[in-house]
């Protein structure tokens, strides 16, 4: 069985960008092994994991459409929770948080803090804030969409910035390195 300490899931197939490279780089100065997987191998890769004959300990999930169970890398993702992979960006919890008005209301049913909020569906674009909602709101005012996409193949760029200090993070964490 082929042994990878790190994988991570991209939808472009170029391995050279940035990112890949800070990460591929990271890996290899901790003597960790990294495993690229592309749109190209992301199904033969599955087969490989099916079949035993490759294991990966950790995989960041960067390529996944979430919302499409036909979608390669999705399939591949959930077949290595199966075989005991540590997921960065589970799919399931990231679908779990991603919708912001769900989130929300557990975050109030379990007593934590929230900023003051005001949900306005989307079937109800049109309804007009209460004097009471007006009131408990303040400037600067933010407006998110419910559901993030964020977890999925429009990742924002930001994100990919950041994501190399989340990596290493989870890396030194769960490598205790």
């Amino acid at each position: 069985m082929e042994l990878f300490d790190f994988g991570v899931g991209w939808i472009d197939d170029s391995d050279d960008h940035v990112f890949i490279e800070a990460l591929r780089n990271e890996c290899a100065d901790r003597g960790l092994r990294f495993l690229f997987v592309d749109q190209n191998s992301a199904v033969s890769t599955a087969e490989e994991v099916r079949r035993g004959r490759l294991k990966i300990s950790i995989f960041f999930d960067l390529a996944s459409e979430l919302r499409d169970p036909e979608d390669k890398f999705t399939r591949l993702v959930y077949l290595l929770k199966d075989f005991d992979t540590r997921v960065v960006a589970d799919p399931d919890q990231a679908l779990f948080w991603a919708d912001k008005s769900i989130t929300h209301f557990r975050l109030v049913d379990a007593g934590l803090p929230v900023p003051a909020t005001v949900v306005v569906r989307n079937w109800d674009p049109s309804r007009l804030l209460t004097l009471e909602e007006k009131e408990k709101l303040s400037l600067p005012l933010k407006i998110k969409i419910f559901l993030n996409i964020f977890f999925s193949r429009n990742i924002l760029t930001y994100f990919v910035i950041f994501g190399l200090f989340i990596i290493r993070r989870k890396l030194l964490h769960y490598c205790k390195i």
